[in-house]
């Protein structure tokens, strides 16, 4: 992939990224049977006692490719300390689970794959600084050939608020309050089809005091 930065004043800052990645290969283990015949003084005869190896080796199996575009932009409004941080990134893959297939056959699909956006707002002055973030991640496939049907595995989309605020009391010392998932936003994992619930997690939010000093 590429990145090409667009600067529209002094205090804006545009990241434009574009992915590219073909010929992602899958791969798994191979055994063989090696059977070798083997003669002490070096001379092949009929009668000499065979050596056999077993050996597990990786072989290419499938391909897959993947493109995308990332798009950040990060803006502070004049001396006042405040400003916003957006990104999306968009991906896409040319292989994916059929839900409807055989479930006696295993399928080939790329894992992981999702649009991610995050939105931030941001406060940056008098020792202060100051971040609430929206974080989403759109539904992926994580595992492919589960269960006695070979099923995927789907994590599906997810939002959550983060808070993040610290202060410089001095050059030496600063203290911090971290809030993640204020909303306390829940989990939801399914197999195949978004009908069968494989995995539900009740989330809550978590906190976090800390103090950190510079010697």
């Amino acid at each position: 992939g590429f990145t090409e930065e667009v600067l529209p004043g002094d205090l804006d800052t545009v990241d434009i990224a574009f992915i590219v990645v073909d010929q992602l290969r899958d791969r798994k283990d191979q055994f063989r049977i090696i059977r070798i015949r083997h003669n002490v003084i070096g001379t092949e005869d009929a009668n000499d006692p065979e050596l056999v190896f077993a050996i597990s080796q990786l072989i290419n199996n499938n391909e897959g490719n993947i493109d995308g575009i990332e798009i950040a932009w990060q803006h502070f409004f004049g001396e006042t300390g405040f400003g916003f941080q957006a990104n999306y990134t968009m991906v896409n893959g040319d292989v994916g689970l059929d839900p409807g297939s055989n479930p006696y056959e295993e399928q080939f699909a790329l894992l992981g794959l999702s649009d991610t956006a995050n939105l931030t707002a941001i406060y940056e002055k008098y020792g202060f600084s100051a971040r609430l973030a929206y974080n989403w991640r759109d539904t992926f496939l994580s595992e492919s050939n589960v269960g006695g049907d070979r099923s995927g595995i789907y994590v599906e989309d997810f939002g959550q608020y983060d808070l993040n605020i610290s202060y410089d009391i001095n050059e030496q010392l600063a203290v911090s309050f971290e809030g993640i998932n204020l909303t306390g936003e829940d989990q939801r994992i399914y197999h195949r089809v978004p009908e069968q619930v494989y995995y539900v997690y009740e989330l809550s939010p978590r906190y976090q005091l800390g103090v950190r000093y510079k010697f």
